[in-house]
């Protein structure tokens, strides 16, 4: 990847996006957060069967920040 880190991958296919992340974190110890699903109303965050602590507590601190950034879009909307 040319030397650069990256935090954001996009696959094709859900088929190619598991092999991939189950590659990574076998590999390379990678961490892996989500599936989170973005473009609905409200967001979407799931906890897949057999979630580890960790996947836990990382996926409630996503869903923090969500609902932290929804609430100050909705006081500066109303100021």
């Amino acid at each position: 990847m040319n030397g650069k880190k990256v935090n954001v991958l996009i696959f094709p296919n859900l088929d190619a996006a598991n092999i991939t992340y189950k590659l990574m974190k076998q590999v390379d110890g990678a961490e892996s957060i989500g599936p989170i699903l973005l473009g609905l109303k409200k967001p979407v965050h799931i906890l897949q069967l057999g979630a580890s602590v960790d996947e836990m507590v990382n996926m409630s601190a996503v869903a923090v920040v969500d609902a932290q950034q929804k609430e100050r879009k909705q006081k500066s909307k109303n100021s």
